[in-house]
């Protein structure tokens, strides 16, 4: 069985990495690309881990992930990450 590791860009993986480091700007762009991948391709799995990244971003303050989820009308909050 492949993952998703198999087939991701090497710069993707730079920036997965990251995220998962704990790098703020990393984790919003991971969430914003996995995010927007999973709504192109109906993947609510993949839809959620970028919703779960976009929170790690906000939780940190970052402006661009809160402006994300105040114009969604969500709260980062309610998000495990």
């Amino acid at each position: 069985m492949t993952g998703i590791e198999d087939w991701l860009p090497e710069e993707l993986k730079k920036i997965k990495r990251s995220a998962l480091a704990g790098d703020t700007e990393s984790e919003f762009a991971f969430g914003l690309l996995t995010g927007n991948l999973g709504s192109q391709y109906n993947d609510l799995d993949l839809v959620e881990i970028g919703v779960r990244f976009m929170a790690r971003a906000a939780k940190k303050g970052h402006a661009k992930a809160l402006q994300v989820f105040s114009s969604g009308g969500k709260n980062w909050r309610d998000y495990d990450y």
